[in-house]
């Protein structure tokens, strides 16, 4: 069975606290999500408040060390991350964003990260994508699009109820990101298992129609560039051709088309009864379109 590691990151500040309480629910969820696949996850959970000390010296010296380093060791190497804070002054906890610079650079890189936050109230749930979200996408990491706000009236209660709806959509999102990609049955006609060279797709769609005989690009080879090619000029040619077309039936029937702002007073302009009834004399022809430049004529 295919094993996966999601460490999941708690930077609460109590025991017990709501933090790590949404940690241990989304961690549960996303083990759940990824065994109903058939994979085995292995979830690893890491109490920032327990390693708080280290953390300062490892601000202070620029290197991390004992258990520190081994907690930053199994997110590093995880599959997948779950990060939930406290939400203080409408952001991250320090606590979490010292932890974070204590990490090598690039280190969080491609990683699938599942944002999670915690607070009082639900008006400081703008933080997840307004400050918590900038942050790791500026660290390359990239984060699941659901995250996940917990107030405190969501632990009990309705709340609840929609509490898990948010968890499950969350969970579901970071285990399909984490979850092994199906290799594609081989095509056909192709050398790499899923790919099909463009001179073949070409040719199924009938590029051939369009292709003239004796023209190449001068390798010996009619490759998919020359048949692109050809098929543009084609297609330009037979646009100018339309073009001209269209443009000696304008000129020999001097066809009207009106562009006064009183199209009422235009005698182009009037219908066929108007014309009929109306005195051309008195009508200001002022859009006949002739050959170039346009001139103005009198009806």
């Amino acid at each position: 069975m295919t094993q996966r590691t999601i460490a999941v990151v708690s930077a609460g500040l109590r025991v017990p606290s709501s933090t790590r309480l949404l940690a241990d629910q989304l961690g549960v969820a996303v083990a759940a999500t990824l065994s109903t696949a058939g994979i085995e996850a292995r979830v690893t959970t890491i109490e920032l408040r327990e390693h708080a000390h280290a953390i300062a010296d490892a601000l202070i010296t620029g290197f991390a060390s004992g258990t520190l380093a081994e907690a930053i060791a199994e997110v590093v190497g995880a599959d997948g991350i779950i990060v939930v804070t406290p939400t203080f002054g409408a952001t991250y906890s320090g606590l979490f964003k010292s932890f974070i610079d204590a990490l090598e650079p690039d280190s969080l890189r491609d990683k699938p990260i599942l944002l999670a936050a915690t607070g009082g109230t639900e008006r400081h749930s703008l933080m997840l994508d307004y400050a918590l979200r900038p942050l790791l996408s500026h660290l390359k990491a990239r984060p699941v699009p659901t995250a996940v706000y917990a107030a405190t009236a969501d632990f009990g209660g309705a709340g609840a109820v929609e509490l898990a709806s948010r968890v499950n959509a969350a969970a579901a999102e970071l285990a399909a990101a984490v979850a092994p990609a199906h290799s594609a049955a081989p095509v056909p006609g192709s050398s790499v298992g899923g790919f099909v060279p463009f001179d073949q797709l070409l040719a199924r769609v009938g590029a051939d129609g369009v292709v003239g005989e004796g023209e190449s690009s001068g390798l010996g080879v009619d490759t998919a560039y020359d048949r692109v090619r050809r098929a543009e000029k084609h297609l330009s040619e037979r646009r100018f051709l339309e073009a001209v077309e269209e443009l000696q039936l304008v000129m020999a029937e001097r066809t009207p088309v009106c562009r006064s702002p009183r199209p009422a007073r235009c005698w182009p302009g009037l219908t066929t009864a108007r014309r009929s009834s109306a005195a051309p004399e008195r009508w200001r022809a002022c859009c006949w379109r002739t050959t170039p430049p346009m001139r103005m004529l009198r009806g």
